[in-house]
């Protein structure tokens, strides 16, 4: 076990019992939000027998509404710092460009000037390694 891991099963052990949770409620309750990370897995992070990995940490992040540095112990703080927030804003507003990216291209693909079909092409191409990113890795779920 790792010092990371000594953090990491702590945080996540007090962050689960504060919402009353056990392995197999917390586990369901990420499924719903599309996490999948099974109970048995769980007490394996809270014993410090298995260490996940960050895609992991993030989802448990998240859910828990802390940063990944407060589940790594990297830092004290359970509240969002400002780069944080600016990440979540970020996250917010490619997500908004994200659902809104295909009526642009439609509206581009229509015009007559050759370069604004061209760009609305090279949009769609954005739009869909958008989409690969959001299914492969989840970024814009909450």
């Amino acid at each position: 076990m790792n010092d990371k891991n000594l953090f990491l099963k702590d945080r996540l052990m007090k962050l689960r019992k504060e919402k009353g949770l056990s392995f197999k409620k917390l586990s369901d309750e990420l499924k719903e939000k599309g996490v999948n990370i099974s109970p048995d897995a769980l007490a394996k992070y809270e014993r410090g027998v298995r260490t996940p990995k960050i895609d992991k940490i993030i989802d448990l992040a998240i859910f828990f509404n802390v940063p990944v540095s407060y589940l790594q112990g990297t830092s004290e703080n359970k509240n969002f710092s400002d780069a944080d927030e600016l990440l979540k804003t970020v996250k917010d507003k490619l997500k908004y460009v994200n659902d809104n990216l295909d009526t642009l291209v439609d509206d581009l693909k229509k015009d007559d000037d050759v370069d604004i079909k061209k760009i609305a092409l090279e949009l769609e191409k954005i739009s869909e390694k958008m989409k690969k990113m959001q299914d492969n890795k989840k970024i814009f779920k909450n």
